[in-house]
C-alpha cells in the first residue's frame, strides 16, 4: 500500500518560505535581537546546527538534557525511567523533546501557535533534527527502526478554523521535509472537541477515547508523532494506542517542549 502524501496550501506556503528564506532569518538573534556573528552552533550531539540565536541566548535554553529515555519527563538526575514509566510504561516506544517546556521554550510555543513565526519554526526545528539525531547515536539504548510516515497530532476542524494554524501541522511539515521523510497529516484525525484538559490530573487525562480516527493503514509502520508540547503524555499515549491496535510496529512521540512534573 503506498501513502498518499498531502499538505494544506499553508503548509506548502510555510514550508516554501523556510526554504527560501532560511539564509535571510539568521542575521538577527531570535530572543534578544543582537547581530549574529556566526549562524552555526553546536546542538547537544556536538554537531553544527543552524539556529537564530546569539551564544548566550542559546547557552539559556532551557534543554532537557536530563530525561526519562522513555517519556522524556524532565529528570533532576541520568535516571532511565521516571517514576511514572517504572509503575507502567507508556504506548508509544520512546519520546524525544529537546526543551523544557519553561523560560523562552513557553516563548516560542506562543509565537508558532498564534503567529505562525517562520523564524521561531526553522530554530525549533533545528533542535528537534538534531534531538533525532542524537537519539540515533545513543550506544547504550535500543535503536528505533527507520520512521515510515510522520504524523502531526490532529486539531479539532473548528480550532484549527479559529487559530488559523495547527502547530503541530507546521513543525510536522518542516520536520519531514528536513529529514526528507514521509509527511501525512491526514492520518490521523479528530473526530470531535476534546475534553477541556488544562487543570486535569494525569489521570483525569485520560479522557480521549473516541477523539481520534485513524484514516490509513499504518501495518508494519513505524510512526512518528509531532506535536509542540508533550504535557503528561495522554494525547501521544491515546494516538499510539489507536496506531498500536491498527497494526504499527513502532510508534515514537516528538515534540519541541516536555512540561516538567509538578513540584
Amino acid at each position: 500500500m503506498v501513502y498518499k502524501i498531502t499538505q494544506l496550501p499553508a503548509s506548502k506556503h510555510i514550508t516554501r518560505s523556510l526554504q527560501g528564506l532560511r539564509g535571510h532569518l539568521q542575521y538577527e538573534c531570535l530572543m534578544c535581537g543582537s547581530r549574529l556573528v556566526s549562524n552555526k552552533q553546536h546542538g547537544q550531539t556536538g554537531q553544527q546546527t543552524t539556529q537564530s540565536l546569539c551564544e548566550y541566548c542559546y547557552e539559556d535554553l532551557p534543554l532537557n538534557i536530563y530525561c526519562c529515555q522513555r517519556c522524556a519527563l524532565p529528570m533532576p538526575a541520568n535516571i532511565a525511567l521516571c517514576g511514572n514509566c517504572q509503575k507502567e510504561l507508556p504506548t508509544f516506544d520512546q519520546a524525544l523533546a529537546p526543551l523544557r517546556y519553561e523560560g523562552a521554550a513557553k516563548h516560542w510555543i506562543r509565537r508558532i501557535k498564534h503567529q505562525a513565526d517562520i523564524a521561531t519554526i526553522q530554530t525549533s526545528v533545528d533542535l528537534l533534527c538534531d534531538a533525532i539525531s542524537n537519539q540515533h547515536h545513543q550506544p547504550h539504548q535500543s535503536q528505533p527502526s527507520p520512521v515510515d510516515a510522520i504524523v502531526p497530532v490532529p486539531m479539532y476542524w473548528r480550532k484549527n478554523l479559529k487559530r488559523g494554524n495547527n502547530q503541530a501541522h507546521l513543525l510536522a511539515n518542516a520536520v519531514a521535509t528536513r529529514l526528507q521523510l514521509n509527511f501525512h497529516p491526514n492520518l490521523i484525525v479528530q473526530t470531535r472537541e476534546k475534553p477541556e484538559q488544562k487543570g486535569l490530573s494525569r489521570h483525569e487525562r485520560q479522557n480521549l477515547k473516541g477523539v481520534f480516527a485513524i484514516r490509513n493503514p499504518v501495518k508494519a509502520k513505524h510512526i512518528a508523532l509531532v506535536d509542540d508540547v508533550i504535557t503528561t503524555g495522554s494525547t501521544m499515549n491515546t494516538l499510539a494506542a489507536i496506531c498500536k491496535a491498527a497494526g504499527a510496529k513502532e510508534v515514537s512521540a516528538w515534540a519541541l517542549t516536555r512540561t516538567p512534573k509538578p513540584r
